[in-house]
């Protein structure tokens, strides 16, 4: 159906396909220039619009371009703020634009996806042409409500009744698209796609509109005044007293790219208007004109679009950085929170008597390939250097492995905390660069302890499983298996519960007979050693915060024996924030000994995404960026006297810095925000009687003591210890 050849040998589905998807594209790029300018016509605050990608796959990559094409746009613009925190209010029409472009984008990418297997194969297109009306609709709608409120923001309350009359409204979209969804069931393609074509070309008379209403709101008439003024005066006319009557009107300080874009609008529209009489009915000849410019089959259509791209692809759209997929940045703010964790970390490892280790950030390929099975197409290649090929690190396990096979190393307890990189699909609390926190040997009332030390009580389990050929291998269809011996296989499994209570009913009698599990060797070592780990764990007072969970396998490739995980107790889900295991042939493979080992690694940024989502890092909280104790506050005076005193303190082991301002509430202000306990303050009289005062912000209020510049140092190191 649908698929029938015209005279050119070009089916009429090829022909609808690529009309729509030429229109559509075109469309995505004009509504964000448009959408720009209702931006600033309703002076709306843009807080909704600072979307950074963090990396995680929690936010729409088109949604982010978005937003970012719109900053772009208005970059420099006097009438709108984007920055958080902003007074401004945001109104719902504007704070829709990313999502509602970004999924029409992201429709119009989808269906561009598919044209080159229809052209070819003549294949259906019809869920997603259907979808593309769909966010066309959305689209259209939301475009009218922003063009409504652009006539609110001009106060043209007389002309709403002809915009109402005249500009497509959101039931033509609705019927378009139930149009379209009849072709769908009927599996005409081609019809369907002629009904989303209508859907668009409604959409586009509503842009237009809205690209009226805001040239309305932000130009008004007195740009056609002015130029009507320009005319008389080139030819000699007298038009200054003319001027004085009239109210200077305020500067509009646009945007650089929607100023460029009013710019062509306004010399457009003075071409059209040549020799107009007056300026009555401006509205109506916008409404009349402003549409020929956006339209695409239009003469003067492709400039206004390679304008507009020109603007989006400019340096100035550049100047909006973003970090790599997979990759964040971490705030001053970030970093205190960090910063305490790796100390935690690090103190636990230390307390276990381990050292540190670091290994660099690149191996040879052939040290990391074949050690991850599937995972191996995640580890990061690099381009041949000097003859070697090389990749970055997949994690901190294997390049320790190398270690202790070059070194000849038998028996060494490590720890090391760095930077991994996985060639993975970022997701909530996955990246493509994170850090790993591993120690080697590890205890695992090492590995407990380390859980217990970080806030909100977030481990739930660190559940424990010996990794045996009766426990692991189950898939039939792989390993030649036979449905019963699946079945019971299955059984086991499904079993979790508290250690030594489960491990008992594992080796309990049957009757006459012995366990099944003790009947095989290698069932019955493994009870052994799992009996020897309760029971030490039940010593070391661990035990309740371990469950035996008979389900739990990982990294089959190199570990031998006993594997580990542990997960958030809570709300937040990211799946384990710690695991580990035994692997006794990993070493083995660098080196002509087997060395037994036994790691364990957190993940740090899961457990930092956790702190997050727990409101750890919340703005209300005080939490002090720097560790900053003291601030030197120097009154307008030379910058020799703020560097002789700061020198003192820090001869003294104190932590200090200094600022230069005439003027005190600023020293509070930075000191204040900063959260710096204490305030040094000089000026010139200070500096002429030989004192200091000396102002703590720790209690609550700005008391104040004078006390001699030859002591500050040590006074503040008695008030410092005294306050530990």
């Amino acid at each position: 159906m649908g698929t029938q050849e015209d005279e050119g040998g070009v089916s009429s589905l090829q022909e609808a396909l690529l009309t729509l998807d030429q229109d559509a594209s075109v469309l995505s790029t004009i509504a964000v220039a448009v959408a720009a300018l209702s931006c600033e016509a309703s002076e709306a605050g843009l807080q909704s619009f600072d979307l950074t990608d963090s990396g995680d796959g929690s936010l729409a990559k088109e949604d982010v371009g978005v937003a970012s094409d719109i900053k772009t746009m208005v970059n420099g613009s006097k009438l709108v703020v984007y920055a958080k925190g902003s007074k401004k209010p945001e109104l719902e029409s504007i704070t829709k634009i990313p999502v509602i472009i970004g999924n029409f984008r992201e429709a119009v990418k989808n269906l561009h996806s598919v044209i080159r297997v229809v052209l070819n194969a003549g294949k259906k297109v019809g869920g997603k042409a259907l979808l593309l009306g769909f966010e066309l609709r959305k689209l259209g709608e939301s475009s009218w409500d922003r063009a409504r409120s652009n006539l609110d923001s001009a106060n043209w309350s007389d002309e709403k009744g002809m915009f109402e009359k005249d500009c497509p409204s959101g039931e033509s979209l609705r019927n378009g698209v139930k149009l379209a969804m009849e072709a769908d069931l009927d599996e005409d393609y081609v019809r369907l796609l002629g009904e989303v074509n209508v859907v668009l070309k409604i959409v586009w008379k509503i842009v237009a509109w809205e690209a009226v209403t805001a040239f309305v709101a932000l130009e008004g008439v007195e740009w056609l005044n002015e130029k009507d003024a320009e005319v008389v005066e080139s030819d000699g006319g007298d038009v200054k007293s003319e001027k004085k009557e009239k109210k200077k009107k305020k500067k509009v300080v646009l945007g650089k790219g929607t100023g460029v874009l009013v710019e062509m609008i306004k010399d457009w529209l003075m071409a059209k208007r040549a020799g107009a009489q007056d300026n009555s009915g401006l509205l109506e000849s916008l409404a009349e004109d402003l549409p020929l410019l956006l339209d695409p089959k239009g003469s003067e259509f492709d400039k206004l679009l390679q304008k507009v791209k020109d603007i989006l692809e400019s340096n100035e759209s550049r100047r909006i950085p973003k970090t790599p997929k997979g990759t964040r940045d971490f705030a001053k703010e970030q970093m205190v929170v960090r910063k305490k964790a790796f100390s935690t970390i690090t103190n636990i490892f230390e307390k276990h008597c381990a050292t540190a280790l670091d290994t660099p950030a690149f191996e040879l390929r052939e040290t990391l390939m074949g050690k991850y099975g599937e995972d191996s197409k995640l580890v990061y290649d690099l381009a041949d250097q000097g003859g070697e090929l090389c990749c970055l690190r997949y994690d901190l396990t294997v390049p320790f492995a190398r270690y202790v096979a070059m070194n000849g190393l038998s028996s060494f307890k490590r720890y090391h905390i760095d930077k991994v990189w996985r060639r993975d699909n970022p997701s909530k609390g996955r990246y493509r660069e994170f850090y790993q926190s591993s120690v080697n040997p590890v205890k695992l009332c090492t590995s407990l302890s380390l859980m217990d030390s970080f806030p909100q009580n977030f481990l739930e389990q660190a559940p424990f499983k010996h990794i045996l050929n009766v426990f692991t291998y189950i898939r039939v269809e792989q390993k030649g298996l036979s449905v019963e011996t699946a079945d019971k296989i299955g059984t086991f499994v499904k079993i979790r519960g508290p250690p030594l209570e489960l491990l008992s009913k594992l080796t309990e009698q049957e009757g006459n007979e012995a366990s099944e599990l003790l009947k095989h060797d290698a069932s019955k070592e493994a009870l052994s050693d799992l009996m020897i780990l309760f029971d030490a764990l039940k010593t070391s007072r661990c035990i309740n915060k371990v469950v035996f969970d008979l389900s739990l396998a990982r990294g089959l490739d190199y570990y031998t024996g006993v594997v580990f995980e542990a997960s958030f107790k809570g709300g937040v889900q990211v799946g384990s924030i710690g695991a580990g295991g035994r692997y006794d042939n990993l070493v083995g493979i660098f080196g002509n000994k087997q060395v037994p080992a036994v790691g364990m690694s957190l993940g740090i940024e899961r457990v930092l995404t956790i702190m997050e989502e727990k409101a750890q890092i919340d703005k209300s909280q005080t939490t002090q960026s720097t560790e900053t104790q003291v601030l030197v506050a120097v009154l307008d005076l030379e910058l020799s006297v703020a560097a002789e005193l700061v020198s003192k303190l820090w001869d003294a082991n104190i932590k200090a810095e200094f600022k230069i301002h005439k003027r005190v509430a600023k020293h509070i202000e930075y000191a204040k925000e900063s959260k710096i306990p204490w305030m040094v303050l000089v000026g010139e009289r200070e500096l002429n009687e030989g004192i200091v005062k000396l102002k703590n912000f720790q209690t609550g209020g700005f008391n104040e003591e004078v006390i001699p510049t030859s002591k500050v140092a040590e006074e503040l190191l008695s008030r410092l210890n005294s306050s530990k």
